[in-house]
């Protein structure tokens, strides 16, 4: 089972309103600056259900500016608690008042040496209805047990959200062990309030992914993303199950749908890939005439790099059987490489009690394309978290060029001089201008993973021969630079 957070713009405007106006609802608080002799603020929130209404009445702390002390102490910043400020354990007395619409007091209640967990005392009734108003006084004492806090707060009852689910999007039918994204669509149907939420898919009674966020805005709609890989073929009965909603819910009837994707057997996985492509020619030269030296650099030719890799929910079970890779540009092979039987080269494991690890991994080069192809697996679990799936790779590089640099230096009072050239010529070029693709294919347990991925953008950029030269009371310098490059960029899912 994999567990993973999902968070979107719409968590942080939540956060932001919360920051800005404080809990949901209307809201007056007293005592708003640490350092005097009310240190507490109080908030109260109304949220009616289908049987009662709950009302929360909560002490807590404001935001605490710490002021810029010159040299003395760490910097200003945000404190909240404020340091050295206790929520108090009990209220000396909260009066509720329940009015119409007018503003009229319907009735008014007493509760003396209310317990306050973490701040927060609740009471439930049956008359509150929608968006009436509700103030709360509470007498608190300050920390220091001396003087008695009179906070004041107010609201209106609102309806606790009531959370649908009105669609499941999945593919179907699917191959075995390919990943499926499946996306829980999730409607807010009492309008009063947004909510925090969580998500499962459920299998024969079992959990087989989790989301452990999401947000539905009052009256609007949100969703949970998934991503499933099955390892036998049929149709998989499932449901969908939202739940941990933050505020609580009105009604959870509603929080489950059933649906169900079609698995057939898979000869062929498509696996996630992502390539880039480089071919550049240049000249470049620079020369500088300073009081602390001179020197000069060139360096003339080209150089061309391919990266390619591709991605499966899948790890891969060592030892490989077989692995292919092609390489085709302009219509033309230029690469066909086969590897049987790979064990990894590297490998470790580590567990200990809710943490277990797995990895491995091999690479291969071919020398007379200059490429290397990488194969790693990997597998973890982390208190209900985990990940697992392989990961298959090529960089290929080839370079013709020439360079020199030659220069004295006399910086400081110390002398030195050097002069260097070499040639580099490593690797066959592609040359590709219009098309370029790679098929890497890993065959393990009679099923094949992976297949052709193209690129499917091109840039062509020209620099025509640029000279420069500047001046100063220091020295001159100057030089030329011109670049023919092209680029190709691809990903998505690999094409049988």
């Amino acid at each position: 089972m994999t567990t993973r957070t999902i968070a979107s713009g719409a968590w942080v405007a939540a956060v932001c309103a919360i920051l800005a106006h404080g809990p949901t609802g209307a809201q007056e608080s007293a005592g708003n600056s640490y350092g005097t002799d009310k240190p507490y603020t109080v908030t109260i929130e109304a949220l009616k259900g289908k049987e009662t209404t709950d009302v929360y009445v909560t002490v807590g702390t404001p935001f605490w500016i710490r002021p810029l002390v010159e040299n003395e102490g760490p910097e200003p910043g945000l404190w909240w608690p404020p340091p050295d400020v206790k929520l108090p354990e009990q209220a000396k007395k909260i009066q509720l008042k329940s009015l119409d619409k007018t503003g009229a007091v319907r009735w008014a209640k007493n509760y003396q040496n209310v317990p306050l967990k973490a701040g927060q005392a609740k009471f439930s009734f049956k008359d509150l209805e929608r968006h009436m108003p509700v103030t709360a006084q509470v007498l608190v004492q300050t920390p220091d047990s001396v003087n008695t806090e009179v906070l004041n707060a107010g609201t209106v009852v609102y309806l606790r959200p009531d959370l649908r689910i009105d669609r499941v999007n999945a593919d179907s039918p699917v191959r075995t062990r390919q990943a499926v994204n499946v996306e829980v669509v999730v409607s807010e149907l009492n309008q009063d309030l947004g909510a925090t939420f969580s998500g499962t898919i459920v299998e024969n009674g079992a959990a087989i992914d989790t989301v452990s966020w999401g947000y539905v805005p009052a009256g609007g709609t949100g969703s949970l993303l998934f991503t499933l890989s099955f390892d036998k073929p049929g149709v998989h009965k499932l449901t969908a199950v939202v739940q941990n909603s933050n505020p609580a819910e009105w009604d959870e009837a509603n929080n489950s749908f059933d649906f169900q994707i079609e698995v057939v057997e898979a000869t062929s996985v498509p696996t996630v890939y992502s390539l880039w492509y480089n071919d550049s020619d240049w000249e470049y030269f620079y020369t500088y005439d300073y009081y602390y030296g001179t020197g000069e650099s060139t360096s003339k030719g080209k150089s061309e790099s391919l990266s390619y890799s591709s991605y499966s929910a899948q790890p891969i079970q060592w030892p490989v059987e077989n692995l292919s890779l092609k390489v085709v540009a302009d219509g033309s092979e230029r690469m066909n490489r086969q590897w049987s039987d790979l064990a990894p080269m590297w490998q470790w494991s580590w567990s200990q009690p809710g943490y277990e690890y797995s990895y491995a991994g091999r690479q291969e080069y071919s020398p007379e394309d200059n490429a290397w192809l990488y194969i790693n697996s990997w597998q973890w679990s982390y208190e209900g978290y985990s990940s697992k799936g392989s990961y298959a790779g090529l960089s290929r590089w080839a370079g013709d060029y020439v360079y020199s640099s030659s220069g004295y230096s006399h910086w400081w009072g110390d002398s030195y001089s050097w002069s260097y050239s070499g040639v580099v010529k490593q690797g066959t070029f592609l040359h590709a201008r219009n098309d370029l693709a790679v098929n890497l294919v890993l065959t393990d347990d009679g099923v094949s993973y992976g297949g052709w991925g193209s690129a499917t953008s091109w840039n062509h950029w020209v620099q025509p021969k640029y000279t420069w030269s500047y001046s100063s009371e220091y020295g001159t310098n100057s030089g030329s630079y011109q670049y023919d490059n092209w680029y190709a960029w691809g990903y998505g899912w690999t094409k049988e």
